[in-house]
């Protein structure tokens, strides 16, 4: 069976809106705690998908990657960096202080296989399998005119970063972390942060990676999902315990993607089924009986080919190319023209041939299969080129970034 491999969009947000919807909402503890304590982060980052044990629509072998939190970066089928946005911290590798109105090539990057921005810097994969970062680095050594090697990383794969711990997924298959560990998102056993990336133990044949806000997750080639971290899939005494090193998921089918959002995962099986696990996305009260340690299927939707998990709501694309939304609606982020939240899917109006899904803690994004980028939720520092907050879809002025349609490595997305 044919294996493929996709690149998808990743966001972050800003932390300024990020203390105003704790506030206004009520975050877990978790998150709230990594809004106190790691402030160097605004929240998501790229999300990448894994290498599929299934065949799927052609169409959907895409190789393109777009982060956004602050500044936007975008991967062009060439391996160009594009950036707009806010650069208070050099992560547009412009003068420091100046933004970007609309998109631009980043000169003096390696050729990119994809990328990842937070609050203060961004790191960007090569094509070589070498690590790239700049900005304002938590770590203190990297440069805000220059991008600087991430050292003592063998050949990388894939990458994924939110809220502050950073992963790195081997072309060997080993899963390598660094950065915060206040939840032992790091899975080394321990609370220390480190600046020095380690090899996380107990982990063979991995696939995909995904970092969440407290915790995260790996998928192997087996289709089995291991977890580690601030919410884990145990219990003990009625309350989530932290996993201090990976431990197996148990009682979810073969999984080919995994996303792992504010101490919630979800997963989208072989069979095009979509389920979940963890704490309920905060703030939803009415979903904490939806969501539980034991995974469980998400009714309501039809065949699933994409899954996307924010902090607080999640997105689904269908084998039709439709989006699927719900959770948290406080900025819009279900697209459907309204704040209001819901605990069951629906339909985004207004989206179709969509190839890729992302959601941050207070927007959306999705590429279609024409290559056009699309946003949607509370926009900041011109995301879209203005100001507005957008609450249905809107297409952002990149160029297209619709691929090429060879058959990449299999290794992840």
């Amino acid at each position: 069976m044919k294996a493929r491999k996709t690149s998808i969009l990743g966001l972050t947000a800003g932390l300024v809106l990020l203390a105003l919807t704790a506030a206004l909402v009520g975050l877990s503890a978790p998150f709230t705690d990594w809004m106190r304590h790691h402030t160097q982060h605004a929240g998501c980052a790229l999300a990448q998908a894994p290498a599929q044990t299934e065949p799927r629509d052609p169409a959907l072998d895409v190789r393109t990657s777009l982060a956004a939190g602050e500044c936007g970066l975008a991967v062009t089928p060439d391996g160009t960096v594009w950036g707009w946005g806010d650069n208070s911290w050099g992560q547009l590798l412009m003068k420091r202080g100046d933004w970007c109105r609309n998109p631009r090539p980043i000169p003096g990057l390696p050729k990119a296989k994809a990328v990842s921005t937070c609050l203060t810097e961004s790191i960007l994969l090569a094509q070589d399998g070498s690590v790239w970062g700049w900005g304002d680095y938590p770590g203190g050594d990297w440069s805000r005119s220059q991008p600087r090697l991430v050292a003592g990383l063998p050949s990388v794969s894939a990458i994924d970063a939110r809220a502050g711990h950073y992963m790195a997924l081997t072309s060997e298959g080993a899963v390598w972390t660094w950065g915060g560990n206040r939840y032992y998102q790091l899975g080394d056993g321990t609370t220390v942060s480190r600046t020095v990336a380690q090899p996380v133990a107990g982990l063979c044949a991995v696939v995909s990676i995904s970092a969440g806000f407290s915790h995260s997750l790996a998928l192997c080639d087996d289709g089995s999902v291991w977890t580690w971290g601030g919410i884990s899939n145990t219990e003990e005494n009625g309350a989530f315990c932290p996993s201090a090193t990976p431990s197996k998921v148990q009682g979810v089918p073969p999984v080919v993607r995994i996303e792992a959002g504010s101490g919630y995962s979800v997963a989208l099986t072989r069979e095009g089924e979509v389920w979940m696990w963890g704490v309920s996305p905060s703030g939803l009260e009415s979903m904490r009986d939806e969501i539980t340690a034991a995974p469980r299927q998400v009714q309501g939707l039809p065949l699933a080919i994409e899954i996307a998990a924010g902090a607080q709501h999640c997105l689904v694309v269908s084998n039709d190319g439709s989006v699927w939304a719900w959770g948290l609606n406080t900025f819009g982020v279900l697209g459907d023209g309204t704040t209001e939240s819901r605990t069951t899917p629906r339909l985004v109006p207004g989206l179709f041939g969509v190839v890729a899904v992302a959601a941050s803690l207070d927007r959306s994004a999705c590429i279609r299969s024409d290559g056009s980028v699309w946003d949607w939720g509370q926009v900041v520092r011109g995301l879209l080129g203005d100001y507005r907050v957008c609450m249905r879809p809107r297409r952002v002025r990149l160029p297209l970034l619709m691929v090429r349609q060879d058959k990449p490595d299999v290794s992840s997305g």
